[in-house]
């Protein structure tokens, strides 16, 4: 599938000088597969959230524990604060997947790149969704 740039001068750079080099990304294989809304009782009732844009089939995972804990791929970033991805398959639904994850309350956010946000994450997260998706 093909990748675009997010918006911005450092997605573009991003996107045609390093990421560019990238022609193909090999597939792996499949253990299991996860359903959206999923509840993974062997690991702590984490939930699978569907959240496509950045790539099809990413998901975020859930934690209820610590007031909840929400891993969120690379739907975003968190590098000197909350950031667009460098690059998307289809950036309209990317969009979509980030005011999904906006709706959920959770305390800590992890990334797929950045540094985690450890308290008060949902209100620092939605106050950024609104900013950047107008």
């Amino acid at each position: 599938r093909p990748i675009y740039a997010a918006p911005g001068l450092i997605n573009w750079f991003m996107k045609k000088f390093v990421l560019g080099k990238i022609r193909q990304v090999d597939p792996v294989a499949i253990d299991f597969l996860l359903k959206g809304n999923q509840v993974l009782t062997n690991v702590g009732n984490v939930k699978v959230i569907p959240i496509p844009g950045h790539c099809e089939g990413q998901v975020a995972f859930l934690y209820p524990q610590h007031g909840g804990v929400l891993f969120m791929a690379d739907s975003c970033m968190n590098i000197r604060g909350l950031v667009w991805t460098f690059v998307y398959e289809d950036f309209g639904i990317a969009k979509q997947s980030l005011q999904k994850l906006a709706q959920l309350s959770f305390e800590i956010a992890g990334f797929g790149h950045g540094e985690s946000i450890l308290s008060g994450a949902d209100v620092k997260f939605r106050t950024w969704v609104k900013k950047m998706i107008k």
